[in-house]
This record gives C-alpha cells, structure tokens and sequence, in this order.
C-alpha cells in the first residue's frame, strides 16, 4: 500500500510519468518530491551505475546539477532522460528552461514546442515559449503564446504583463496599455 500511495503522490508532483514515478519506489535515501534538494550525486551516479536505464535517476541529478549552476551537465542529463522516454513533456519543458538560462533562446522554443506538443493544456509552457519569442523578437508568436496561457489560467496576470510588453514592443500601444492596467489590477489582489 505504501508504495501505491509513493506512486501515486509521484505521478501527481510536477507532471511526472508513471514511468519515473516507479523509481520513487526504490530512491532509498532521498524524498519523493522531486523539488526537494535531497540525494546527493553519488547517490544519482550510484543508481545510474546500478540501471543505466533509470530515466528517473538520471531526471534527478539534472536537477542537481541545475540547482547547482551545472546547466550543461543538467541538459545531457534531460537529453539521456528523453532517450529513455521521449514522452515526457515536462522534461522537455525544464530543459528548454535551461538552454533559456544558457540564453539558447531558439533551442528552448523548440524543446517549448516539444513540451506542448505532449501536454497542450499546459499553461506553463505556452508562458514560457512566450518568454523565449520575446527574447528572440519574435513578438507575434510570442503574442500568440500569451494569449493560449490567457485563455487557460485567465486568472495569470503574469501573462498580461508579458503580453503588454510584447505588445509593446511591437508598436502596440493601446493593447499594451490595457493589458498592463489588467495586470496592475491582478497583481495587486
């Protein structure tokens, strides 16, 4: 039962797959949520070494290594994780999150796109492909993306505010204006 219960809290933490999620199941000395800093990379290494396969392994210590400003390391990390399961939106999501960091703008979007591909309900995706079209100038694609993360989390002033800058920047004024009150409004409750 308690491993069902480990299983099924995995599943629901941050979009993991029931693949990943079985590894909860045998992680020893580090926590369930996969945001926590537990487990060290001796620890990761210890279970890569035991099953090359263990995509979750593998998940975990690109976390690690992103916590600690090993960016690169993190992104061969996700890269072995999808050539284990390439169905995992969420991994493709955290690493265009790091190519972003990298400044890898045009690389993120199309690990941005990948994400939702697989996951197209997800606002956080949209969010921060938008993000990356702003950054690569592309304002109307990015636009578009905070106009998708709108229309499912109506309640996101974040993406009002980034959707007045990007229509500000690209000569909008007027819809610039009306979404940066709107999220002056949101952000202030």
């Amino acid at each position: 039962m308690k491993k069902l219960r480990v299983i099924l809290i995995a599943i629901a933490i941050g979009g993991c797959s029931p693949q990943i999620a079985s590894h909860y199941t045998y992680l020893g000395d580090y926590e369930v949520d996969p945001y926590s800093m537990k487990g060290t990379l001796e620890d990761f290494n210890r279970d890569i070494e035991l099953d090359p396969d263990n995509d979750y392994a593998y998940y975990r210590r690109a976390f690690h290594k992103a916590a600690n400003n090993d960016l690169e390391g993190a992104i061969l990390d996700y890269d072995q994780v999808l050539s284990i399961n390439p169905d995992l939106a969420d991994v493709y999501y955290k690493r265009g999150h790091d190519k972003a960091l990298l400044k890898r703008y045009n690389d993120a979007i199309v690990d941005y796109s990948e994400a939702i591909e697989r996951s197209p309900e997800e606002s956080m995706y949209y969010f921060a492909r938008g993000f990356a079209y702003t950054e690569t100038e592309e304002l109307e694609k990015a636009i578009k993306d905070y106009d998708k993360v709108i229309q499912l989390d109506p309640d996101n002033g974040q993406a009002y505010s980034r959707r007045g800058k990007s229509k500000k920047m690209n000569g909008d004024l007027d819809g610039a204006k009306a979404d940066l009150e709107k999220a002056k409004s949101m952000l202030k409750k």
